[in-house]
């Protein structure tokens, strides 16, 4: 893919991700920031391939990226162990036999 903002645009990005707490995530922002992210990484990905850049700054870029998704993967994974320990503790209030249905009338 071929990258269409500019080599100091990709580096401001980049930095400005770089220099974020390690809690504020790109991924819990909208998806043009996403975007802009993405394309950072691209453009400078291209430098590398030309010459022009040497790897510290594609480094950087790579371990925020590789942040975003393990915090992402985590969390979702946290979410389904969450549930599934809640719809366990039913489950073993049902088959004790100490599950009660409450039923709203009018």
């Amino acid at each position: 893919m071929t990258s269409t903002i500019s080599y100091q645009s990709a580096v401001d990005t980049i930095y400005h991700w770089h220099h974020r707490p390690v809690k504020q995530l790109i991924f819990d922002r909208s998806v043009s920031e996403i975007t802009q992210y993405i394309d950072a990484v691209d453009r400078i990905q291209q430098s590398l391939a030309s010459g022009t850049e040497s790897g510290d700054l594609n480094s950087i870029a790579m371990v925020q990226l590789k942040h975003e998704f393990l915090t992402v993967l985590t969390t979702k994974s946290d979410l389904i162990g969450t549930f599934d320990s809640i719809t366990s503790g039913w489950s073993s209030l049902w088959t004790r036999g100490l599950f009660i249905s409450i039923q709203f009338t009018k």
